[in-house]
């Protein structure tokens, strides 16, 4: 299964339904926006890509909401 395929069944698993994919020249990253208790969707994402052996980094922006974006956001990157 591709790693982005599978970080966004994941996500949606959990509930998440704007979803973000993006390629830039040397990765992959998919992005969505977090809330305070999804400790447990980081926890899945990094387990499961760890047992497919894939390279990935995880980070959660500490944005606060504005009126044009929801707030926090959960970017995991996929290196190329």
């Amino acid at each position: 299964m591709r790693s982005t395929l599978l970080v966004r069944c994941l996500m949606t698993a959990h509930g998440k339904r704007t979803i973000f994919t993006n390629k830039y020249e040397k990765c992959r990253t998919v992005k969505c926006y977090a809330g305070d208790n999804d400790t447990a969707m980081v926890k899945g994402i990094v387990d499961a890509l760890t047992a497919a052996g894939v390279n990935h980094s995880v980070k959660i922006t500490s944005k606060n909401a504005t009126r044009y974006s929801p707030g926090r956001s959960l970017i995991v990157r996929l290196p190329l």
